[in-house]
């Protein structure tokens, strides 16, 4: 599978899934338009959404809760563009982080539409078990990102979503282990620009801009929230990981269906931070 994205296209997704034990290919080239402006992270983000804006109408930002997304839509309001927020939840999942999403778009007296599923509702298993058909993916928590950009297409909306970010996730509870210099990212991640190619996708990687400039000024001394939370200018909160919208038994069933565990899971790529900067200055 070969997907490009961003402005002009200036980024290309690799992914070859294969059968075990051959490895699974994940790569990504990068074509940037040169020179690549410099500018300050909140500018190159102000850029990124006029950019975003010109191209496409009748924007829908895909709001979890997190800092990501909360970002994404202060910086669109604050250049007045338009845009519709969707808020997605699951029922009885003890999960609030919505109520983020919820809060901020009431503080600016913005109407979000608000999506409720339940757990193994039947859209959800539908987009499950595209994921694990069509790209071999077992990873089902991305199956409700998956059915809201779906229904943002179907309105007939430009689907635009807070991610991919660089950093490094916090898996462990070492609330002072800095991210280090060492950027991850993980396939999932594009997994707006794979599914619906032609929406904006992912904002933190639409201009190249606005990648030089997170990784010129994410400071990695600190862990991946109190970094972005420093980078957006935003109130902190720590990353939570959702809980899984299919319960144990569906998510293994669809494993079983498609032989999802007859593949090899890709490698993540990873960056050292100044090489991925003279990606965009040589």
């Amino acid at each position: 599978m070969t997907v490009s994205g961003g402005l002009d296209n200036w980024w290309t997704f690799h992914l070859d899934i294969k059968l075990s034990p051959e490895p699974s290919v994940f790569a990504m080239d990068f074509r940037p338009h040169k020179p690549v402006k410099q500018m300050s992270f909140q500018n190159a983000a102000d850029y990124t959404a006029q950019c975003i804006s010109k191209n496409f109408k009748n924007l829908h930002l895909a709001m979890g809760g997190g800092l990501d997304s909360e970002f994404v839509a202060t910086v669109l309001q604050r250049n007045n563009i338009p845009f519709r927020p969707v808020v997605a939840y699951v029922k009885n999942s003890n999960n609030l982080d919505f109520q983020f999403a919820l809060d901020w778009c009431d503080k600016n007296s913005i109407e979000p539409t608000v999506i409720e599923y339940k757990l193994d509702d039947p859209i959800l298993i539908e987009q499950a078990m595209a994921l694990a058909k069509h790209y071999r993916f077992g990873k089902t928590r991305m199956v409700m990102i998956m059915a809201v950009l779906e229904y943002i297409h179907q309105q007939g909306g430009s689907a635009l979503t807070g991610d991919p970010c660089l950093g490094s996730p916090d898996f462990d509870e070492n609330f002072y282990r800095g991210i280090g210099d060492k950027f991850e990212i993980w396939p999932v991640e594009f997994i707006s620009s794979i599914f619906k190619p032609n929406h904006p996708g992912g904002f933190f990687f639409y201009t190249p801009e606005i990648v030089l400039a997170q990784a010129q000024e994410l400071d990695t001394t600190l862990n991946d929230s109190r970094s972005k939370t420093k980078l957006y200018q935003i109130p902190f909160r720590p990353k939570t990981w959702p809980p899984h919208a299919l319960s144990e038994a569906t998510r293994l069933k669809i494993k079983q269906l498609f032989d999802v565990h007859k593949y090899t899971v890709p490698e993540i790529i990873k960056w050292n931070r100044e090489d991925l900067i003279k990606v965009f200055l040589d």
